[in-house]
């Protein structure tokens, strides 16, 4: 979690008493009663006694992603007024701003010691100001909270229904609930996020890891839940896999403990990450919502969809040796080990309880791309699996001679992509039918949009050509998508074009795009391709490094 999103969070609400208007309409008052948690959705947290005695309509703010108030009304089943819980749960009238961005809420686990902060709007400061003070411990029922400084502003009237943001978890663990009634105690209480949980059904899928609030959103799971290799490309390509999908969801929702791990496996490109971060994409109640609006029919098929939070962590294995992986998991879990080694991370989700423990499950994508990832798949994933029963999921590449799925043993269910049973061509064609048509990017001019028969005919050739590898179907596809339409009447078209039918070959036509740069192209994407990780700054570091490596111009 960065400093700016913790400065400016894009969840944060002012919540204000709505007053009539003349011409019917609402308005906020002029002094604001409390804040509140923009949790996802239409929905927003806050205090019961930030609302009034009782249920009633109030005005809703954005306090960092602009717009205009919005009238905002407790849901069924979301007034719950008392000491103990004191808590609302508000739907807006409307979406909110398009800056704005849902709260990371994570249980309040191991959190004493850890620097705090909280937004609220107590008198004299209408439009917010910031509290910072540290969880000093947890009392049976609140986070006990201590202002860092006697001259820092203290909790008190105004920052009711404000997250508390944890400072070192970078989430939001609580909801200041109420200041200290000690004179000269600059603190306060606030109720733990699982508290919230708890109580308030609604919110269950919300609180805890989510994909859409994981650290390597943009840089891996967004991308290829999409079908797509940057985040920056519009849209949501992701096509077929119904057969695997049905099989997965019947496992991961029956009754069944784990015991055996479930390795999703193929070559480079066949879709494994891809399938992973798509069954994570649906577990997100944001980011499922976000696919139903692009691609209302995905959800169609229930047995091929996971109930919402259904994945309970997820980990990218790229570059992590087992501690890191392990580490990662404590992480996603807020369990009270960070940093331990993976035996300390195995007890601690041995001693979560037991209903708990069952509901767990873990995917881990890219192990291949691991440090270690023998040590990995054998000191914690299948510990996980065999003697906590934890449901995990791994996406690998086999490895020479299978070496890697070897590592899970007899007892593995594994899942080849190339496997006819869970490969279907038609999804291939779709796929590359939706690259050539540019479905979600109008900036690209694809005539193919207009050319439907034509489209069926050349997708259907690039996805012969390239067998069951979708990134080989969508390098040759998105290469000709704004190009001009093949003419498929003319005899031998097929062979003409040469479509790709592996991964160097599917490079080589795509950067043939360049022309007299192919060169050039093929010399920055070396570069990159040995910095791994997020790449390099585009500056001269870049070029330099590019230069260095460049083949040599042939006389």
């Amino acid at each position: 979690m960065t400093d700016a999103v913790a400065e400016r969070p894009g969840w944060q609400v002012r919540i204000s008493p709505a007053i009539p208007r003349s011409d019917g309409r609402l308005a906020e008052a002029d002094v604001p009663s409390g804040g509140g948690v923009w949790v996802g959705g239409r929905w927003v947290l806050t205090c019961a006694h930030v609302i009034g005695s009782e249920p009633r309509t109030v005005m809703a703010r954005f306090s960092f992603a602009g717009g205009e108030p919005i009238p905002a009304s407790v849901v069924p089943q979301g007034w719950l007024a008392g000491d103990q819980e004191d808590l609302a749960l508000l739907e807006l009238n409307h979406d909110p701003p398009r800056s704005a961005r849902p709260a990371p809420l994570r249980p309040a686990r191991a959190v004493t010691g850890h620097p705090g902060a909280a937004y609220g709007y107590p008198l004299g400061h209408d439009n917010g100001v910031w509290s910072k003070p540290e969880i000093t411990g947890q009392t049976v029922d609140r986070l006990q909270l201590t202002a860092q400084a006697a001259y820092g502003h203290q909790i008190e009237k105004g920052f009711s229904g404000a997250g508390l943001f944890d400072a070192e978890t970078g989430a939001v663990v609580g909801l200041v609930v109420t200041r200290d009634k000690g004179q000269d105690v600059l603190g306060g209480f606030a109720i733990p996020m699982q508290a919230v949980a708890a109580v308030l059904p609604h919110l269950r899928p919300w609180v805890g890891w989510r994909l859409g609030t994981d650290r390597f959103l943009r840089q891996h799971w967004r991308p290829r839940a999409r079908g797509v290799y940057e985040d920056t490309t519009p849209g949501w390509y992701f096509t077929g896999r119904t057969a695997l999908l049905r099989e997965l969801i019947g496992w991961l929702e029956g009754s069944t403990p784990g015991r055996a791990v479930r390795v999703v496996t193929g070559p480079a490109g066949a879709g494994k990450s891809a399938v992973l971060a798509w069954l994570c994409a649906l577990s997100d109640p944001q980011l499922r919502a976000e696919i139903t609006a692009a691609l209302p029919a995905a959800l169609a098929d229930t047995a091929a969809v996971p109930a919402v939070g259904r994945v309970k962590a997820g980990i990218w294995a790229h570059d992590l040796d087992a501690d890191g992986a392990a580490d990662a998991l404590a992480a996603a879990l807020a369990l009270p080990v960070a940093g331990a080694a993976v035996e300390d991370v195995l007890a601690a989700v041995g001693d979560l309880d037991p209903a708990q423990r069952d509901d767990l499950v873990v995917v881990l994508d890219a192990l291949d791309e691991a440090k270690t990832p023998r040590e990995i798949a054998r000191r914690l994933l299948l510990p996980l699996a065999r003697d906590l029963g934890v449901k995990v999921l791994a996406g690998t590449r086999p490895g020479r001679d299978d070496e890697l799925l070897a590592v899970f043993g007899e007892r593995a269910v594994v899942y080849r992509l190339d496997d006819p049973a869970w490969s279907d061509q038609q999804d291939l064609v779709d796929y590359a039918a939706a690259c050539l048509r540019a479905d979600f990017d109008p900036t690209v001019a694809s005539d193919y949009r207009t050319a439907p028969g034509a489209c069926r005919k050349v997708a259907a050739a690039i996805a012969a050509a390239a067998g069951s590898n979708f990134l080989v179907a969508g390098l040759a596809a998105r290469a000709r998508a704004d190009e001009p339409v093949i003419d498929v009447s003319a005899p031998g078209w097929p062979d003409a074009q040469r479509f790709p039918a592996e991964v160097g070959q599917a490079f080589d036509d795509y950067l043939s795009r360049f022309g007299e740069d192919t060169t050039r192209a093929r010399d920055l994407l070396r570069a990159l391709a040995y910095a791994e990780g997020p790449g390099l700054p585009a500056d001269e570091l870049w070029a330099d490094i590019a230069s260095a490596l460049a083949a040599p111009l042939q006389p």
